[in-house]
């Protein structure tokens, strides 16, 4: 800057840059070649002196590069000179007018009011654009897509913002005249955490049955969606799996339970996917007792023993092995290393089930009946249980009838077998008879350990029978030679008879045939 001589006008350049919309202060040193100092109504220089004049650049309009704001002060001197300032303004765009940093869980519907402001005397219309600048493109970004403020006034803009995952969203939101090219704009930063549950699903049924509750999800994205996923009870699965949701509309899902054990549990659901994060729903379940299933009828002779298959289905999706016992016996007993008896009933000490599939898989349990007694019907009922497949009850019933006379015996080849079994719980003594004599055998009594069998030998002899004859004859006070003159034809027929008089007065018979 120079001194101007008298009538003289001193020509200055005075560049200033700021962005636009904000306010950029210059100073100007102003020298004065006088003597005496001048008063002015902006400034007062001293003689010989200077001052500082502060001029103020707001500008309110940006400028094309080439193209900046001009404008000029003047400074007049008493003695007729002046100084002239010429001003050159380059308005930046602007900065945000603010950088809002939220954070809330993902999921959770949030409205931010934006402060829209009018630097002009006349009203202007902001048309808003929305910029997603990082983050997934599933998040919304949702308002109006205008606004209308008055001339040098504010307005509040309503923006709605839902994240559904885990993580920063950084947003833009930009209010910009479309007639002018001005703009003011806003920066957001979402940092979004893990998202509370959905909500609470109660699900409640008698176990090994099925119930179902539906969950809707919307997708916003314009492509399907595929969710994985996950829930802490075994018991709980998902329809259809694995779930897929149908672009840009709103998927309803079901939910099954079918429960295995009587009692209440929690749980929890888990969706998820890189898209839409995670949706989550904490289960109360709980499983009612349920019927029983098939009963199984016995009828059988004393003596024998009758067969019949259990058959029930198993759900959990895994290998299991199922206990069996009986609800009537205090204590289970054993029938050498493998099965267990009560009642006159028999079991397996216990099965193994395969992993099963979504139909479940049918498993055999085969119980036996062998009474010891003929009386009233024998009840009781088989229980097969496991820890976390649950307990299956069989309702059993035993009929014991009087034995059936069985055989023939097949003894033509001179000697035959008669299988039988001690059919008490106890050691008993039995005795053995045959009506013929000529079928002989090998021992007329003999005690059986409990529950354990025994062949019973027998042999044809048809001179053994001629000798009975004669010597029932000869007790008849018939001469000896006269009843050796005449022998009785040898019957090949007959009938051994078992009895045990201290346990039952009933009899097992078998016919004989040489």
């Amino acid at each position: 800057m120079r001194c101007g001589q008298n009538g003289s006008i001193v020509v200055v350049w005075c560049p200033s840059t700021c962005t636009c919309r904000e306010w950029r202060s210059s100073y100007f040193c102003c020298c004065i070649p006088c003597t005496d100092a001048f008063p002015t109504i902006l400034v007062q220089v001293p003689a010989g002196g200077s001052a500082e004049y502060t001029l103020v650049y707001k500008p309110l309009t940006m400028t094309a590069e080439g193209q900046p704001h001009e404008g000029s002060v003047f400074f007049p001197i008493p003695d007729g000179s002046g100084l002239l300032y010429k001003l050159h303004g380059q308005a930046e765009q602007p900065t945000p007018e603010a950088v809002l940093d939220l954070s809330l869980p993902a999921k959770t519907q949030h409205t931010q009011m934006l402060k829209v402001t009018n630097w002009l005397h006349k009203p202007q219309r902001f048309k808003v654009i929305k910029e997603l600048v990082a983050g997934e493109a599933s998040t919304r970004l949702e308002g109006a897509a205008a606004i209308d403020v008055p001339a040098l006034c504010d307005r509040d803009y309503k923006l709605s913002l839902y994240s559904y995952t885990q993580g920063l969203t950084h947003a833009r939101i930009t209010f910009k005249n479309e007639t002018t090219g001005e703009y003011t704009y806003y920066e957001v930063r979402l940092t979004s955490s893990a998202p509370a549950p959905v909500g609470h699903l109660t699900l409640e049924c008698p176990v090994r049955t099925v119930t179902s509750t539906h969950i809707s999800i919307t997708n916003p994205m314009a492509a399907p969606v595929t969710l994985k996923p996950s829930v802490s009870s075994k018991q709980v699965t998902l329809y259809p799996d694995p779930p897929v949701l149908a672009a840009s509309s709103t998927t309803t899902l079901e939910v099954r339970y079918r429960p295995l054990l009587v009692g209440s549990s929690d749980a929890t659901l888990r969706l998820e996917s890189q898209e839409l994060g995670m949706y989550e729903w904490k289960l109360k379940l709980k499983g009612a007792a349920t019927n029983p299933e098939k009963s199984l009828t016995f009828s059988a002779p004393l003596g024998t023993r009758d067969t019949q298959v259990s058959r029930f289905t198993h759900w959990l999706p895994e290998k299991v092995e199922y206990k069996c016992s009986f609800r009537n016996s205090s204590k289970d007993n054993a029938i050498g290393g493998n099965v267990i008896s009560s009642t006159g009933f028999d079991a397996p000490v216990s099965i193994t089930a395969p992993a099963a599939g979504p139909n479940g898989v049918e498993v055999e349990c085969v119980v036996g009946f062998e009474p010891s007694a003929i009386g009233e019907a024998v009840r009781d009922v088989l229980v097969l249980s496991s820890a976390t497949a649950g307990a299956y009850e069989v309702p059993l019933m035993g009929q014991c009838v009087p034995p059936k006379p069985q055989g023939p015996i097949d003894v033509s080849k001179g000697s035959a077998s008669v299988q039988f079994r001690n059919v008490f719980s106890v050691d008993a003594e039995f005795l053995y008879s045959v009506d013929n004599p000529a079928f002989v055998l090998a021992k007329t009594t003999e005690k059986l350990p409990a529950k354990k069998p025994v062949s019973i030998s027998i042999s044809y002899k048809p001179e053994a029978a001629a000798k009975a004859a004669t010597e029932r004859g000869v007790s008849a006070g018939r001469e000896k030679s006269e009843a050796a003159a005449v022998p009785p034809a040898p019957s090949r027929t007959g009938k051994l008879t078992i009895s045990c008089p201290k346990q039952t007065s009933t009899q097992w018979v078998f016919y004989l045939q040489a």
